[in-house]
């Protein structure tokens, strides 16, 4: 199992997922201007910015849980 999990792939890996992230933002900040009620675009950012940042730390502590645990440090 060890094996199959290489630093290069994990490297590839997050190349393109941080292409991926760079169009989504930009649509999902876009599109909550059309899926929410004028009057409540101010909380819908402001959710919309929290998540984000709830989502980065919550991934980045994951990131080095996983790393921990399998071993790849």
């Amino acid at each position: 199992f060890m094996d199959m999990l290489s630093l290069i792939s994990i490297i590839v890996f997050n190349f393109i997922f941080s292409i991926c992230q760079s169009f989504i933002s930009p649509t999902l900040n876009n599109s909550a201007q059309d899926v929410v009620d004028p009057n409540d675009i101010g909380e819908a950012m402001a959710f919309l910015s929290s998540t984000q940042s709830l989502a980065n730390f919550a991934g980045a502590i994951l990131g080095a849980v996983l790393i921990e645990k399998l071993g790849l440090g």
